[in-house]
This record gives C-alpha cells, structure tokens and sequence, in this order.
C-alpha cells in the first residue's frame, strides 16, 4: 500500500517525473551551443535543437528519433537521449547512458537520472544514494535538491526533506511543485502557521488544498530496509 501511495503522489508532487510544458515551435536556430564546451556543426546544432523541442513537447520517441540521425558520441547527443530514455520509460536504455555520463561535466544531472530509475525501480536506497550524490554535484539545483526532498519525505527524513523543498524554493521561488511538497511537510508536521502562509502565497483554491490535505492524511513512509 505505501509504494501504491508514493507512486501516486511522485506524479503530482515531484517536479522531476512531471511533462514538460509545450512550447511553440518557432524556427530552429542554426547553431546551438555544446555541453562541456563541446563544438557542434551547424548541422548538429540544428538537429540537437529539432530534438530538445520534441523533448520539451513530450514527444520523446521523435526525440530519440532525431537523435539517432546524429553521428556522433557527444556528451550534448548522450545527455539528451538518457533523458529522452527515462522519460518514454526506456530505463535500461536510459541507465546506460547515465553510466557513461558520470565522468563528464553534467555528472551531477546523470546522477539525478540514475536517482530517478532507481526510484521508478523502488530501489530507495539506490535512489537516496544517487540524489544525495546529485544535490552535491549541483547544490543550485532546485529540481534536483526538490526530488531529494521528495525521496527523503517518502522514507520518513521529514526534517531533512524540508529544508531540501526550503533551498528549491528560494532557488525557484515559483517553483510550485516544491511549494506544495513544503505544505505537505509542514502539514504533517502540525506546522499550521507556515502551511497556511505558503497556501495564501500561492493562491491555491479549496480543491488544491483539500487534494493536499487529502496527500497528507494518506501518506505513509516507505520502510527501505524492507525489500
């Protein structure tokens, strides 16, 4: 029953797992700048940004198909395609581009990536280890430190997953998806004063809350010595 509740409050409370928004399709710029200094041809260029805008419109099979035209082993092409992977639930595929990721300069971003299999995976050990790794490797970011605080909420860390969504909030302050897992710590934690300010911040009407309430009330740790 507890991973039946987590998996359904990771689809709404955690910014990582969540669609990203569509964007309009404008024209795709000649040239787009590499990851880790890499140089790209304008002819890559083209294709990595044809390929980040399916991504970005959750249409990740044509993103990978895009990507596949590639020729190349580049950390720009590899670091699209794992996520790509991830999200069109292609984990091992996913997973082992991750892998190969950890000695470039977006190691702490393929830490996130492995963080989230392993939780997909309900492997939370694994996962407390790699976003622990990920938080360290990239302390400014809000989306990583917000899932942190989500896998540390969902093993009972309630403490410590709090101050996890207080750093993505001041990070992102309209970061809403850390918004509402702070709420929920702060509900749980009988922290009413604060859980009503941070309600009145964001506006968030009758439904909202009593969906959040609803969260709240339901949510029950995972115990990860349990297998």
């Amino acid at each position: 029953m507890n991973r039946i509740i987590l998996v359904t409050l990771s689809v709404w409370l955690s910014a990582c797992s969540s669609s990203p928004q569509p964007v309009v399709v404008q024209n795709v710029p000649e040239q787009e700048p590499g990851l880790c200094g890499e140089h790209l041809s304008k002819s890559m260029g083209m294709q990595i940004s044809m390929a980040k805008q399916s991504f970005q419109q959750g249409q990740y099979y044509s993103s990978l198909a895009t990507l596949e035209k590639i020729d190349s082993d580049s950390v720009t092409k590899r670091a699209l395609q794992a996520s790509a992977y991830r999200k069109a639930g292609e984990l091992d595929d996913a997973k082992k581009i991750y892998l190969s990721l950890l000695d470039t300069c977006v190691k702490g971003n393929a830490q996130h990536g492995l963080g989230l299999i392993s939780a997909y995976q309900s492997d939370m050990k694994s996962a407390q280890t790699w976003l622990s790794k990920a938080a360290k490797s990239e302390p400014a970011n809000p989306n990583i430190r917000n899932d942190y605080g989500f896998l540390l909420l969902s093993i009972g860390e309630d403490k410590k997953a709090r101050g996890e969504f207080i750093t993505a909030l001041e990070l992102a302050p309209t970061n809403e998806t850390a918004a509402k897992n702070l709420w929920l710590v702060l509900f749980r934690n009988h922290e009413t004063k604060a859980a009503s300010s941070l309600n009145k911040r964001f506006s968030w009407s009758d439904d909202e809350t009593q969906k959040l309430t609803l969260a709240a009330t339901q949510f029950s740790p995972i115990d990860v010595d349990k297998p």
